[in-house]
């Protein structure tokens, strides 16, 4: 079998249905063979546990609506499933992941407020958890502290800007 350019490698070949009877057969990893389960259940979308026969095993899992799937919760671990036709799969198995963006080196705003006063200028080195900016949102005032030792390379706000969640207070050098 081989894995898609994403990396995952595909979790089913294919489900038969069959009433409330499902087959479903799971690909082999590289040099182990697929197998099938007959899975049985009388439970339908909307319904928050799932009694469900697993080649002839009783298991009962919590079920929530997710994007395209659903998640299922049994005994501790939790499994996100997709549910696509097998065209669509074949294209999912094509896209590439997106890389998400590095904000390391920038204070972000965590929610919208008034940038009451900026506690450090460009060049300023800082220790983590010194005071970098205070934030006043909902008649509260939010202190942001810096997550790590660093100096400060820009900041291209003012005190009194609306800001508003993840716009940047300030940057890191890198």
């Amino acid at each position: 079998m081989n894995e898609s350019p994403t990396g995952h490698a595909p979790e089913h070949s294919s489900i038969e249905a069959d009433d409330l009877t499902l087959t479903v057969h799971l690909n082999g990893t590289e040099g182990s063979p697929s197998t099938a389960l007959t899975v049985s259940t009388n439970w339908f979308p909307g319904q928050s546990l799932c009694h469900t026969t697993i080649n002839g095993a009783t298991r009962v899992f919590q079920v929530r609506e997710i994007a395209e799937g659903f998640e299922l919760r049994h005994r501790g671990s939790i499994r996100s499933t997709r549910l696509m036709s097998k065209r669509k799969a074949q294209l999912a198995d094509l896209m590439l992941e997106k890389e998400p963006e590095d904000t390391s080196n920038l204070l972000l705003c965590p929610m919208p407020g008034l940038l009451v006063s900026l506690l450090v200028k460009e060049g300023d080195t800082v220790e983590e958890g010194q005071a970098l900016a205070m934030i006043e949102a909902m008649k509260m005032e939010n202190v942001l502290t810096a997550a790590r030792s660093g100096t400060i390379a820009a900041i291209p706000t003012k005190a009194g800007q609306s800001l508003g969640v993840d716009d940047v207070i300030l940057e890191f050098e890198s």
